[in-house]
């Protein structure tokens, strides 16, 4: 058995069900066809999962793969250490710089460089990860896998995009083929709700960022200083139907 999730999160229980099977006809005695099957399942506790990928980077939003960035959700409700943990891609793996410990139903994002803090308003709460190199040797926009360990190499959480590759350095009986969808240049593959996991590729969506658009000023106003001037806009998340 497992613990309670609090006790024992990023743990994985491995087991196997028996299936015996003994012919029996009432013309044998004794003896006859038997034969045993053997099926393998595996139980993940709640503990961090990939929760957004953003590998098709938009022109204004930097440059790949220096500005790609993964987001790592905490699914437990205690803060998680995940300093010494690793994150490949298909053919490399980094391991994770010392860090603060990601919040309980808390995120970290993990990138490349610290520019990449440039182009998004990243909230003071989430644990900003920077690793000093490409993640793996940079994230593919065709086709590509991410997958995060813990520090004694156990795979606790791993997804793919496009069609995958087997001569992938990193390729395993659990890559998906297909892989999630692709996305367009500027969005990202997210789960959705955060950290919803049924191991399958289309717990990934497509998500876009948020389109903006100004209603005043539209241009060619003459504003004087010391004056007093409304702007406003209207914000559109793209991901539902709403807008603010």
């Amino acid at each position: 058995t497992l613990p309670t999730t609090s006790s024992a999160p990023n743990s994985i229980c491995s087991f196997n069900f028996d299936y015996n099977g003994q012919q029996s006809t009432p013309y044998l005695q004794t003896g006859g066809f038997s034969d045993v099957k053997t099926a393998t399942s595996t139980l993940y506790s709640w503990g961090f999962r990939i929760n957004k990928v953003y590998y098709n980077v938009a022109s204004d939003k930097g440059t790949g793969p220096d500005n790609q960035w993964v987001e790592i959700y905490n699914q437990t409700d205690q803060a998680l250490d995940i300093t010494g943990w690793k994150i490949c891609n298909n053919d490399s793996c980094d391991t994770i710089p010392s860090s603060s410990p990601v919040p309980a139903k808390g995120y970290a994002v993990i990138t490349d460089s610290s520019t990449t803090w440039n182009y998004w308003d990243i909230p003071s709460d989430v644990v900003k990860i920077v690793l000093g190199s490409d993640i793996g040797n940079g994230l593919a926009n065709g086709k590509d896998m991410l997958v995060l360990e813990r520090p004694d190499n156990v795979i606790i959480d791993q997804m793919n995009w496009g069609t995958p590759v087997s001569a992938w350095n990193n390729f395993n009986s659990n890559v998906w083929a297909p892989g999630a969808i692709n996305v367009a240049q500027g969005n990202m593959l997210g789960r959705k709700p955060n950290g919803y996991d049924t191991n399958e590729p289309s717990d990934f969506v497509e998500l876009k960022t948020p389109s903006v658009v100004m209603v005043n000023p539209v241009g060619k106003e003459v504003w004087y200083v010391g004056d007093p001037y409304n702007v406003q806009w209207t914000a559109h998340s793209n991901n539902a139907g709403s807008a603010d």
